[in-house]
């Protein structure tokens, strides 16, 4: 039929299309028979016999059209949905990326750093030394749920440099996506003063510190504990500069206010479990049955029990959404920290198989 195609344009483009297979199709010239193909009538006039089987073969064929459209169509639903359960398989949990802000510059090391480094003692009236929880109080998160005075009074602060990580927008709205993790703490032992710094100060404070004999300050590395094994940054001795004395244990006060400062969601249950209940306004549990309120303490309890003084009006609330910014978007709710935020008690054996999973490791 196109014998001369090599040498016809019109007669090449007929036979073109014949061998041409279109790569899109869809469901239904995929899979719909094909009604354009008709078999020859059988002729039957003449013969009464012949023309009931005729008829019976027509009936018979329409018939077998019918269902096989039925199936078609069940086929095209059963593609369709393949496609959906493929489409939810793939999507994958995303976190929300911060909004784009111009990064601040660091300044030279303040004189009122270097001072608390060289003698221990804060200078009176620093604006470069801020109390932690008055730091905190102006996060975004401590503008909406408050911080209580009293936590205001412990001798933990942080410099200006930590605080200050991007420039100010125009609205002037705490950017708290941006918050420096903890990683360098300057200890004063005669004051009972702990001064959060910057890498920035922390790396200019390596050569000063050591050359001061007998030891004022220590500068302690730190990271907040976000899995078990993270439990022996905790204790503050690990490493320091210089050597922390043989006997020298961190105060439950430093450990648990470090803690919730730079969101820590494990820690040492016999060591810090009565301070934390302490600081989020929930009763030291003396067994292991009820959950606990969200927000309020057992009603019926003695004087003598009563918890102290909660960091914030809403201790919880405040840990879960602090927990959120600090872990930007990952999973705490099976943590030690999710547990209790959640009202939950934590039971010693709970807490007892993250101990010896921790000793595990350090072995």
């Amino acid at each position: 039929r196109y014998e001369e195609s090599g040498y016809d344009f019109d007669k090449s483009r007929s036979y073109l299309k014949v061998l041409e297979q279109p790569e899109k199709y869809s469901l239904e010239e995929l899979y719909a028979p094909d009604r354009k193909i008709k078999s020859a009538s059988i002729q039957s006039s003449g013969n009464a016999e012949i023309s009931g089987y005729v008829k019976r073969l027509d009936a018979l064929k329409a018939e077998i059209r019918n269902t096989g459209d039925t199936m078609q169509a069940l086929a095209h639903q059963e593609v369709e949905q393949e496609r959906e359960v493929a489409i939810e398989v793939e999507s994958v949990r995303e976190v929300k990326k911060p909004h784009h802000a111009q990064a601040a510059s660091h300044s030279p090391l303040h004189r009122d750093v270097r001072s608390f480094a060289e003698t221990g003692r804060l200078v009176a009236g620093s604006h470069v030394c801020i109390q932690a929880f008055v730091a905190l109080r102006k996060t975004a998160v401590g503008r909406r749920l408050g911080v209580s005075d009293n936590a205001t009074r412990a001798n933990l602060y942080i410099t200006q440099d930590h605080s200050a990580t991007v420039v100010p927008d125009r609205s002037g709205l705490p950017r708290d996506e941006y918050s420096r993790p903890v990683n360098w703490v300057v200890w004063s032992p005669s004051t009972s003063t702990g001064l959060i710094v910057s890498d920035y100060e922390a790396n200019i404070l390596l050569p000063l510190i050591p050359d001061i004999i007998p030891p004022v300050t220590y500068l302690i590395t730190y990271a907040a504990p976000i899995t078990k094994a993270m439990i022996i940054f905790d204790d503050l001795n690990f490493f320091a500069i210089p050597r922390l004395p043989p006997n020298w244990h961190a105060p439950t006060w430093l450990v648990r206010d470090l803690g919730i400062f730079a969101g820590r969601t494990y820690f040492d249950y016999d060591k810090q479990h009565s301070a934390v209940c302490e600081a989020l306004g929930l009763p030291v549990p003396d067994s292991i049955t009820a959950d606990l309120d969200r927000e309020m303490p057992f009603p019926d309890r003695d004087v003598q029990d009563k918890p102290a003084e909660p960091f914030s009006p809403s201790p919880l609330l405040f840990m879960q959404e602090w927990l959120a910014v600090r872990r930007k978007g990952q999973d705490f709710s099976q943590t030690m920290m999710g547990e209790m935020c959640q009202g939950r008690r934590l039971d010693k054996p709970e807490a007892r198989e993250v101990e010896e999973e921790v000793e595990a490791v350090a072995e």
